[in-house]
């Protein structure tokens, strides 16, 4: 395998001169940190010639440049000459040598996927190996990151394993995924774990540990968890701690009941995040103590705990605590109608809880101790409720927040159009707002329209009171608006006593001519929508000069008798 697209340093074959003592490339010999007191660090290589084959038994590190800078570049990458391997792939012999250090330090190997494609680790088989559990380094989060069922190893990916006394792990061509493209990193599945993360954006860093149920775990250490690495440099680790222990993968035979503290290796002062990434499936009161401040912070509901860290080195400040759920059911019932305060909550929760409801405005409606059954809550207004449920060991505290919703008031509210004539239609156009449903009734004993837009046309003058219902599909918020409407009468036949005359012209203005020695007449002017534009008393000549042009309908009453008729304004004539 020849470089390509960065550059090696420090040894025979190495493309560039050797910068002082630095090397660029490593391998990992676990016998090497052999000595008395030795750690996971001391077995760390340096490669000695680029003529040393590469092979799945002995991965490598390469320290490259950085994407800026004098002689970066924008991307790194490896060429690969040779045959590709195929069929079953065995890395055996992988044992203990080392006396010194603790359990932690002892049997790691750094050995590499030899597949010119990604691996599920789930379909893998790992004998002896503590934890079945691998461990990727990613400069993206600056950290080791612990894999196990559900990851995927990408191609040539290198990783270390953990023996256990003879470790082996075998590949075979069922375990190919051939559906992932991946970076030189990882591909984690959502699966029914817990994960835990300790983040630093100054730093950029960010390490995981997770737990996960699994048949015949114990309490405490056992051969199913997977020890932690700690990472170099100024990024953080967090581990489980657990029978003097770090541990980056916890496997419990129940999540229900787990207390554990949590260490954290801190090489910086500064702001640190400790985040919920996944939570198992299923309710699980999860809970983050602060054993500084007190505080007991609800994981489920909050995701993400914030601090600040002025001392570096070891920090045994919090504890994860796991217990059940404290809500067996929850329902909730919306109010009815705008305004309706009919709102209901109904709770079936574990026993021996205490519980308290709060409104929006902070104010507790109620609390209640040792709760053991149903509580049903009615007449509530639409809001957010705050819900705080607490058990009496302390061991789970919980907030959770709750909304009511109203539907939008039903507000109905129509306009019509057309001329108040019997036998022309009008149009009706609906402006109500928060309903679905309507019924129309014209007032003129014919059958109601359920058209949000409907047309009619009346048959007789009159007046006519039109009623438009308004419905949200619940009864109980109906709304109703009423409207009414003059029809006026075209048909002067009998209408006026016999002798009268009457003309009306339209033009440039209205002109109403009565050539009677009768007593005076009332004259009304109505515009196209209907709308009364002038009103008054004639005897003889009557004359109204419009502000729009436009057809107007003129009535005039006389001798108890009546007579309509429809004239043009044109005010450019």
């Amino acid at each position: 395998m020849a470089p390509y697209g960065f550059y090696t340093y420090g040894y025979t074959g190495a493309n560039q001169l050797s910068a002082g003592s630095f090397v660029s490339t490593y391998t990992y010999t676990e016998g090497n940190n052999n000595a008395a007191g030795g750690g996971f660090a001391d077995g760390w290589t340096a490669e000695t010639d680029a003529a040393n084959l590469f092979s799945s038994i002995q991965g490598r590190i390469f320290y490259i440049g950085g994407t800026s800078g004098s002689g970066a570049k924008s991307t790194y990458s490896l060429k690969a000459t040779g045959a590709v391997l195929t069929g079953p792939q065995s890395i055996t012999g992988l044992g203990v040598s080392i006396n010194g250090g603790g359990l932690n330090d002892q049997g790691w190997h750094l050995i590499a996927n030899p597949y010119a494609c990604p691996v599920n680790l789930s379909l893998a088989n790992f004998v002896g190996i503590q934890g079945l559990a691998a461990y990727v380094y990613s400069s993206t989060s600056g950290s080791f990151q612990t894999l196990s069922t559900g990851d995927v190893i990408p191609a040539w990916q290198s990783f270390f394993v953990q023996s256990t006394g003879t470790g082996s792990v075998t590949f075979n061509e069922s375990d190919k995924n051939t559906s992932h493209t991946l970076d030189v990193y990882k591909s984690k599945e959502k699966l029914d774990r817990l994960v835990l993360s300790l983040n630093s954006d100054s730093l950029g860093t960010s390490t995981s540990i997770r737990m996960e149920e699994m048949s015949g775990a114990q309490t405490g250490f056992d051969a199913y968890d997977a020890f932690g690495l700690s990472n170099g440099g100024y990024s953080p680790s967090m581990f489980f701690r657990i029978d003097s222990h770090d541990i980056a993968i916890n496997r419990v035979a129940q999540y229900e009941g787990q207390s554990i503290p949590l260490s954290l290796y801190i090489q910086a002062a500064g702001y640190y995040e400790i985040a919920l990434e996944n939570s198992p499936f299923g309710d699980l009161c999860i809970n983050l103590e602060d054993l500084e401040t007190g505080d007991i912070h609800d994981l489920s509901s909050e995701k993400i705990v914030g601090f600040h860290i002025q001392n570096t080195g070891v920090v045994n400040r919090f504890k994860l605590h796991l217990n059940t759920h404290p809500i067996v059911s929850q329902s909730t019932e919306n109010l009815s109608c705008h305004n309706s305060s009919d709102g209901q909550l109904e709770l079936e929760l574990t026993p021996n809880f205490d519980f308290s409801l709060q409104n929006n405005l902070g104010s507790i409606l109620d609390q209640k101790s040792n709760v053991n059954g149903p509580i049903v809550y009615t007449d509530l207004e639409a809001g957010i409720y705050q819900l705080k449920f607490e058990s009496n060991s302390n061991s789970c505290v919980l907030n959770q927040s709750i909304e009511l919703f109203q539907p939008e008031q039903v507000s109905p509210e129509f306009e019509w159009t057309g001329n108040q004539i019997p036998g022309v239609e009008l149009s009706f156009t609906n402006k109500s707002k928060g309903a679905s449903s309507f019924v129309w009734d014209f007032g003129d004993g014919s059958i109601p329209s359920t058209e949000t837009n409907p047309k009619h046309t009346y048959s007789e003058k009159g007046s006519y009171k039109v009623k438009l219902l308004a419905s949200n599909g619940n009864l109980d918020c109906d709304q109703s608006s009423e409207s009414t409407i003059e029809l006026l009468s075209t048909n002067v036949q009998d209408e006026f006593s016999e002798g009268s005359l009457i003309e009306i012209n339209g033009g440039r203005q209205i002109q109403v001519t009565l050539s009677s020695p009768e007593a005076s007449a009332e004259v009304e002017i109505y515009n196209s929508i209907g709308q009364l534009v002038q009103s008054s008393k004639m005897s003889s000549d009557f004359s109204f000069r419009p502000t729009n042009s436009g057809i107007y309908i003129v009535q005039v009453k006389l001798g108890g008798g009546s007579k309509s008729s429809k004239v043009l304004v044109n005010l450019m004539d």
